[in-house]
């Protein structure tokens, strides 16, 4: 599991205005979902993602959706 140095802002966005509301979005979403989201990101597979956090593969694809939901909330709000 992440702790808590690990939540960092995605280094691959050039505008920090951007940078700035997706850490804003890590920093509310709960480790689980952060997780998911940064395993996903380095090209994992659902299943695998399921395996690594010994949850189930509709759990893992939840918990992105709920990732991706986190962010752009955090989006809306800062518009």
């Amino acid at each position: 599991m992440p702790d808590d140095e690990t939540l960092e802002t995605e280094d691959c966005f050039d505008d920090p205005e951007i940078n700035k509301v997706v850490e804003s979005a890590f920093n509310k979403m709960n480790k689980d979902a952060y997780m998911t989201y940064k395993l996903r990101q380095k090209g994992l597979k659902f299943k695998d993602i399921a395996y690594l956090t010994d949850v189930g593969i509709n759990t893992a694809i939840g918990r992105m959706r709920y990732a991706k939901e986190a962010i752009i909330n955090e989006f809306k709000l800062t518009n």
